[in-house]
């Protein structure tokens, strides 16, 4: 099916429950593609196209708050914002390619916890942002953007990326010895 804005918040709000979404084109949304709030979203080859910055809204093709989002097979274009923001939520992107707006790529806060496989950004950068001690497990994940990831270690945030082959997280908490 396809979802056709403009809208005032998006063209698909997730507002509690779940949602399961499969052979969706978003386009021309509005302020946001997807908004998913406290309720979960399982989407399979959903296209979100072309949601843009306006009135102090980031233009995120896809936001999460306190949110649970599985994405498979799925392409994130345009973005006026990030392709994905979420915060206080659990992320799952697979075979997600994405093109991150004036914000970047995928934006992760506050306790997010997201895992990436065959993950693909391009566009602004950067690629990957993880701060106010959200953790991302990424495998197979590519970003194409200058810089590719952005972590803020100070917060305790940090990276996994599994096919690394130093094997070492970014930002790994490392405990310290005694004098």
């Amino acid at each position: 099916g396809a979802l056709t804005g403009p809208s005032s918040e998006a063209a698909l709000v997730v507002a509690g429950g779940r949602v399961s979404v499969a052979e969706a084109v978003v386009r021309a949304p509005g302020p946001a593609g997807v908004s998913v709030s406290a309720g979960a979203l399982d989407a399979r080859d959903l296209a979100v196209s072309g949601p843009r910055q306006a009135a102090g809204d980031l233009g995120d093709c896809l936001l999460a708050r306190r949110a649970e989002v599985h994405l498979s097979a799925s392409e994130l274009t345009a973005c006026g914002g990030a392709a994905v923001e979420a915060s206080r939520s659990r992320v799952w992107l697979d075979g997600v390619d994405a093109g991150g707006g004036e914000a970047g790529c995928l934006v992760f806060t506050d306790r997010s916890q997201a895992d990436l496989a065959a993950t693909l950004c391009t566009r602004h950068g950067p690629g990957l942002v993880a701060m106010e001690g959200s953790t991302v497990t990424a495998f197979g994940a590519r970003f194409w953007t200058d810089p590719s990831i952005w972590v803020d270690c100070g917060s305790g945030a940090r990276v996994v990326l599994l096919d690394d082959r130093s094997g070492k997280p970014l930002c790994a908490q490392t405990a310290s010895k005694p004098p």
